[in-house]
């Protein structure tokens, strides 16, 4: 007779819990059909919008600058992430070398530029002495040939330094464009 009454209270309780779960089922089940939907009125917003976000911003592509001559760098005027303008100074490289092979392409013009007017000096004598038949036609040709080269060493002279003389330019760096 224990056993009966134990027997009956276990399926009175599973029957009740079934009912239970049951209804609480429904009852999630109807809330869940139903959406939520949130209503707000609209407002004017603000003329100027700021947006405030966690961390930093990195540029997508950062352009390096790579100088044109060999040195290091004797003054830095800006320093990252500054403001500048286009045509800002932003360093200055010292390159003795450069320097050097800047002087070294002057004295060379110089030279060229000496020995060029000799060699016209030279020319014209021997063309005057040509015509007198002083000299034969041969070496006056010679002559006329050694003021054409110098003439030629001269030019090469003069293009030697103006390579130099740019260079020379590029030690200056500045800022192509306006940025940050």
């Amino acid at each position: 007779m224990g056993a009966a009454a134990l027997l009956v209270g276990w399926c009175g309780y599973l029957l009740v819990e079934r009912v239970h779960h049951a209804a609480e089922l429904r009852r999630d089940a109807m809330a869940a059909a139903v959406p939520d939907v949130m209503v707000i009125s609209p407002h004017a917003e603000a003329r100027q919008v700021s947006l405030d976000l966690p961390g930093t911003i990195d540029a997508w592509y950062q352009a390096p600058i790579y100088p044109q001559v060999s040195g290091y760098v004797r003054m830095w005027y800006k320093d990252y992430g500054a403001h500048v303008a286009s045509g800002d100074v932003l360093a200055e490289i010292n390159t003795p070398g450069l320097d050097a092979q800047f002087a070294q392409a002057q004295a060379d013009l110089q030279s060229s530029q000496a020995k060029y007017d000799l060699a016209v000096v030279t020319a014209q004598r021997w063309r005057l002495m040509g015509r007198s038949q002083a000299v034969s036609g041969q070496s006056v040709s010679v002559q006329d040939a050694n003021e054409k080269s110098a003439a030629a060493d001269l030019e090469a002279a003069r293009h030697n330094l103006d390579r130099y003389a740019a260079l020379e330019r590029f030690k200056i760096i500045v800022s192509p464009f306006d940025g940050w």
